[in-house]
């Protein structure tokens, strides 16, 4: 019998979801570049708004 991979694709939120924790350690590492994204663009957006 063949190994299949399949890939899916999921939408990561900064809020986060148990479907993160499925996808172990890549989904830890996933979201916390999503975490980190939005917290620069939100410092970037505060910045522009003084």
């Amino acid at each position: 019998m063949k190994a299949s991979k399949t890939e899916e694709e999921f939408k990561l939120t900064a809020q986060g979801s148990i479907g993160i924790l499925a996808l172990g350690s890549v989904g830890i590492r996933k979201w916390r570049e999503v975490v980190k994204e939005k917290q620069k663009s939100k410092k970037a957006k505060s910045k522009k708004d003084e």
